[in-house]
């Protein structure tokens, strides 16, 4: 189940990125504020499926959590390296 969710996760994460962007669009030095965004829609995402979890997910947040800061950093880097991205 964790390797499961883990990608989930992350398959929300990449997803949310460029919608995150959008809405912030112009708004400049908004990097932290993205990233902030991001990051509170997959914990309430993730909250949710731990809320009808039988088991496993809390503990699997808590080590995708400390992860989410350099994901979400590298997702943006490879999105904007293919272009996903409008600077």
């Amino acid at each position: 189940m964790k390797a499961s969710f883990i990608l989930e996760l992350l398959k929300l994460i990449m997803g949310l990125i460029p919608i995150v962007e959008e809405l912030f669009a112009g708004e400049e030095k908004s990097g932290a504020q993205k990233k902030d965004t991001v990051i509170e829609i997959a914990k309430a995402v993730a909250g949710s499926v731990e809320d009808l979890s039988t088991g496993g997910q809390k503990e699997t947040w808590g080590m995708v959590n400390n992860m989410l800061d350099p994901l979400i950093d590298l997702g943006v880097k490879i999105m904007n390296a293919l272009g996903i991205l409008k600077k």
